[in-house]
C-alpha cells in the first residue's frame, strides 16, 4: 500500500497537486514486507491526438498533452494497466472534431484494462481480489476545466467489476486521501490546517507527508516524496528538494529517492525537471 494526497490549490490558477510516499511492500504469513523505497506512484501519461495526412498514414500530432496517473494497492494491477494505455493515448485519431477525449472518458478506458488484469490475477489466486485504486488528473479540453477520477477495483463483486467517480476535491474541497495510511493522515492534517479548516489549502498536504515520511513508523508507508501537478498546460512532475544542510553546498533534489547528481546525466544530456521545497 502506500499514502496518496491529492488536492487543489487555493489560488486563482486552482492547480490540482499530487504527493506521495515511495514505498512498496508485499505481504506474506508474518505481515508486511518492505521490498523498496525507490518505488514509482506518480506517473505522466503523454495524450497525442494526431491527423492523418497523404504523407504520414499514422499521422502529425496536432494536439498534445500529459495526464497524471498515480495508483496505491496492487502494484501489479496498476503499472499493467498503465503500460497498456501508455502506447495507445499518444496514437490518437479522429473521425470528426480535433478535440481530445475528456479526462472522464480517458478515466473510462483505462478502467477496463484494471478490471481484465484484476480478473486474470484473482483467477490465478483462487478468487483473491487484489486491492487497486488509480487516479487520473489533467485538463479536460471538452470541458475547458481540470478534471480528475478515481478507478477502483470493487474488492467484494464477483466477477470483478470497477466503479469510476470523480475525486473528493471537486465536490467539497476536501484532500483525497488514499493508502493504508490514510486514517493517520487525515487525524495530523486536520493539527496542521487548525481551525482554518480547508480553505486555503496551498502545501500543507506536502508538508504532512513530508513529516509522515519522516517520522512515522507505519511498515508500509515511507521512503521518499513525489510530486506531481495538474495545470492548463498537463501535467509535470518535480523533483523533491529538501532544504540546505549544514556542511554542504546545494539542497539535496532527490527522484524517487535517487539524489540528482546520480541520475541528472544520460550521455552528453541532462535531465532537465523543476524542483519543489
Amino acid at each position: 500500500m502506500t499514502l496518496v494526497m491529492i488536492w487543489q490549490e487555493s489560488s486563482p490558477a486552482g492547480y490540482i497537486w499530487v504527493a506521495s510516499d515511495s514505498r512498496l511492500s508485499g505481504g506474506n504469513t508474518v505481515g508486511s514486507v518492505r521490498l523498496t523505497d525507490r518505488a514509482t506512484k506518480i506517473l505522466e501519461i503523454p495524450v497525442i491526438l494526431r491527423r492523418q495526412t497523404a504523407l504520414s498514414v499514422l499521422g502529425t500530432p496536432v494536439k498534445i498533452t500529459n495526464l497524471g496517473f498515480v495508483f496505491t494497492g496492487s502494484s501489479l494491477v496498476a503499472l499493467q494497466a498503465y503500460a497498456a494505455v501508455l502506447p495507445l493515448w499518444s496514437r490518437l485519431q479522429s473521425s470528426g472534431p480535433e478535440v481530445l477525449p475528456s479526462v472522464r472518458d480517458f478515466a473510462n478506458h483505462l478502467a477496463y484494462f484494471m478490471q481484465a488484469f484484476a480478473g486474470e490475477i484473482a483467477f490465478s489466486q483462487q478468487g483473491n481480489i487484489p486491492k487497486c485504486q488509480c487516479a487520473l488528473i489533467g485538463w479536460s479540453e471538452p470541458l475547458t476545466k481540470l478534471d480528475g477520477y478515481l478507478i477502483e477495483i470493487e474488492p467484494t463483486i464477483t466477477p470483478i467489476s470497477t466503479t469510476v467517480s470523480q475525486l473528493e476535491i471537486f465536490n467539497s474541497g476536501s484532500v483525497q486521501i488514499l493508502g493504508s495510511g490514510s486514517n493517520k493522515a487525515r487525524q495530523e492534517l486536520a493539527t496542521i490546517l487548525g481551525a482554518d479548516g480547508e480553505a486555503q489549502l496551498r502545501r500543507e498536504p506536502l508538508k504532512l507527508i513530508r513529516q509522515f515520511i519522516n517520522t512515522s513508523q507505519h511498515d508500509e508507508v515511507g521512503g521518499g516524496v513525489q510530486i506531481g501537478c495538474a495545470n492548463p498546460d498537463g501535467f509535470q512532475l518535480f523533483f523533491d528538494v529538501q532544504p540546505v544542510v549544514y556542511g554542504t553546498p546545494f539542497p539535496d533534489m532527490r527522484y524517487h529517492g535517487f539524489k540528482f547528481g546520480e541520475i541528472s546525466r544520460i550521455g552528453n544530456v541532462f535531465v532537465n525537471l523543476p524542483g519543489l521545497t
